[in-house]
C-alpha cells in the first residue's frame, strides 16, 4: 500500500490525517524450506529435530503482537483465546540422515512444503503517516499470522526460509 497510496481514501484522525481502503486477500501461496541443524559438532539432541509452523488468522490488528497460537511450545497445548481460523498446523521432522566423512559435517534431513490457500478474507486497512509512505500500514482489525517454533535448544538450529505471496483486490 505504501507504493501506491493514492489508492485510497484520505479522513482525519483527530488532527492527523491518514489514508484508509479496504483490501480482499483472494489466496495466500506459500513455500517452506526446512533444513535440520548441520554442523562439525552436534549436540546429542540436535541429531532429530521438530520444527513446528502455524499460519493462522487472528482478530487483533496487525500492530498488536500478543498474540501467538503457538505460545505454550512445540508440543505444549495452543492458544486459541483470538484465533479464528488455522489454516496450517503441522510438525516436521528432521533427523540426521548420515554423516559426511569428507568434510566432517551430518546430513541434515530437508522437507520443502507448498501450500496455497484460497480465502477470500476482507481487511480494512489504514496508514500510519499522512502520505501513506514510509511505515507499515495497519488493519482495524484481523491479521494472518505465522509462527514457527522447534524443538532445539543449542546452536546449531535448523533453518526455515519462508516465502509468501498474497493476491489480493482493492477495493
Amino acid at each position: 500500500m505504501s507504493q501506491y497510496p493514492q489508492n485510497c481514501k484520505g479522513y482525519w484522525n483527530g488532527t492527523n490525517y491518514r489514508l484508509r481502503g479496504r483490501i480482499t486477500v483472494k489466496r495466500v501461496e506459500l513455500r517452506m524450506y526446512f533444513v535440520g541443524a548441520q554442523s562439525t559438532i552436534l549436540a546429542a539432541g540436535d541429531l532429530y529435530n521438530f520444527v513446528r509452523v502455524a499460519f493462522y488468522k487472528v482478530g487483533a490488528a496487525y500492530s498488536d503482537s500478543t498474540e501467538q497460537y503457538l505460545g505454550n511450545g512445540l508440543v505444549a497445548g495452543t492458544d486459541i483465546d483470538d484465533v479464528s481460523i488455522v489454516y496450517h498446523d503441522r510438525t516436521y521432522n528432521l533427523s540426521s540422515t548420515a554423516f559426511d566423512s569428507a568434510n566432517g559435517f551430518n546430513v541434515p534431513a530437508t522437507r520443502l512444503e507448498t501450500l496455497a490457500m484460497d480465502c477470500s478474507i476482507p481487511f480494512q486497512i489504514y496508514s500510519t503517516t499522512a502520505t501513506g509512505a514510509g511505515a507499515n500500514w495497519n488493519t482495524v482489525k484481523d491479521t494472518f499470522k505465522m509462527d514457527v517454533i522447534s524443538d532445539s535448544t543449542v546452536s546449531p538450529h535448523p533453518s526455515v526460509s519462508i516465502q509468501m505471496r498474497f493476491y489480493f483486490t482493492l477495493q
